[in-house]
């Protein structure tokens, strides 16, 4: 059979004569654009080797069961599904050709909810799962501006029709800092790590960025300096110090850490005994300290 190369305003309905299967149509063939052309029918398959190119189409009454190209190009702006009849999904499925039975997944609009679902089967046999699409914030009457996500914060559920709708919360996540910008209420337990504490040099470096909690071990017979760094407003800190077996090793600190006069810390001097430094800090420069002492 010839090729069709190009058919303007053309209909072709069930209203005629039947051309037989060995039956052609000149690839030259060519219809006026204000014509009106009924017929033939086509009793059988219709093959087309080369293109066919329909410049005016305006019905379509069968249906288009198989496209074996690997590519299909659609050159108008907008394809529009379920507009004759009043079927509750519509949308685009994919199959796995190469599973039997076939399985596959959906990307359909529930026109009955009133949302986009997408539905899948895993393997041939599994259940079918269901779940509907979450989308960004709702722009209303602003198509082309919608808005969108602010990067590094956290999004929570918006609600907005049935709930399939998401917005920003006020928690940040910048992959080193999470920030909470509104009143805080913990309903279950809150804890921090716990972290030792090393002595090099006479000195225990604390790292206030790291963790809230830490233990020391002091050395017998020779004085320790903690000194804090990486200091942040509004943090405390505390530290769980404990004395070696003989009850000999002593605390000292930088003048950053502040105490109170007259009463300054320096661990109490007995075997095992326990105490409790707690670092406030109100600047990045300073901190200040409050202990409880040789807790039993």
């Amino acid at each position: 059979m010839a090729n069709i190369s190009q058919i303007n305003g053309l209909q072709i309905t069930a209203q005629s004569s039947s051309f037989a299967a060995t039956a052609s149509i000149a690839a030259t063939a060519s219809f006026a654009a204000t014509a009106s052309y009924i017929g033939p029918t086509l009793t059988q398959d219709l093959t087309i080797n080369g293109t066919l190119n329909v410049t005016s189409l305006t019905a379509v009454t069968s249906s288009i069961q198989y496209i074996t190209s690997s590519q299909f190009n659609v050159s108008t702006n907008l394809i529009k599904l379920n507009t004759t009849a009043p079927l509750r999904y519509g949308g685009i499925a994919v199959v796995d050709s190469g599973s039997s039975p076939q399985v596959s997944g959906s990307f359909l609009f529930d026109s009955q909810n009133n949302q986009w679902i997408s539905v899948h089967q895993s393997a041939a046999g599994a259940a079918t799962t269901s779940s509907v699409i979450v989308m960004g914030p709702q722009t209303f009457n602003d198509i082309g501006n919608e808005q969108t996500i602010t990067i590094n914060r956290i999004t929570k559920g918006a609600g907005g029709d049935l709930g399939e709708h998401i917005t920003n919360s006020n928690i940040t996540d910048t992959g080193t800092v999470v920030s909470i910008n509104s009143a805080t209420e913990i309903t279950g337990s809150l804890r921090g790590q716990l972290s030792a504490l090393s002595i090099s040099g006479n000195t225990a470096s604390v790292n206030l960025s790291t963790n809230n909690f830490f233990t020391l071990t002091l050395a017998n017979g020779t004085g320790t300096n903690i000194n804090p760094t990486n200091i942040n407003p509004g943090q405390t800190v505390n530290i769980l110090v404990t004395q070696g077996s003989l009850g000999t090793g002593a605390v000292t600190f930088p003048s950053l850490v502040k105490q109170p006069s007259g009463s300054l810390y320096t661990g109490t001097a007995a075997a095992n005994a326990i105490d409790i430094v707690t670092m406030i800090a109100f600047d990045s420069t300073n901190v200040y300290v409050s202990s409880v002492r040789n807790m039993i």
